[in-house]
């Protein structure tokens, strides 16, 4: 289980989520792609269950992806790739830079993450009894109601 940030779609049945490279979930996700992601909409009273697995994109393709990335992110994003790696003990006299401008070069560890999914379970809180359904790329993403 780990944090990560949507910054966005990478096609429609795809999504694209940023880490840093020196991180142990980097090493996690290489050695095992496939993943569910859980999200919790409390506004919107609903939870979703996204599986799918990270894809590696060409070299051309995700050189681009990873350069329109890190162009939308503002200084302060850029800098979390500035700092040590994380996980590892801190020394106090290593800086953690406050802001990365957009002229600053791309680090190798600045990884992009495209998820290609496979399947998308909606459950909706609102209302009794609540409302569950799923789609899945094997079935042509064709709705399935399910029990709550």
């Amino acid at each position: 289980m780990r944090t990560l940030v949507f910054r966005g779609w990478g096609g429609p049945v795809a999504l694209d989520l940023l880490t840093d490279g020196r991180s142990a979930k980097a090493a996690e996700l290489r050695a095992q792609p496939a993943l569910e992601l859980c999200w919790l909409l409390p506004r919107a009273r609903c939870q979703l269950r996204l599986r799918g697995m990270v894809v590696d994109l060409p070299c051309e393709q995700k050189r681009a992806e990873r350069q329109r990335h890190w162009l939308a992110l503002t200084p302060e994003g850029r800098a979390l790739w500035g700092w040590p790696p994380p996980g590892e003990p801190l020394e106090a006299s290593v800086p953690f830079p406050a802001a990365l401008p957009p002229e600053s070069p791309m680090p190798e560890a600045f990884v992009l993450l495209r998820i290609a999914l496979a399947q998308v379970e909606l459950l909706e809180l609102g209302g009794q009894p609540h409302r569950r359904r799923r789609w899945r790329a094997a079935s042509a993403w064709r709705e399935e109601p399910l029990n709550p």
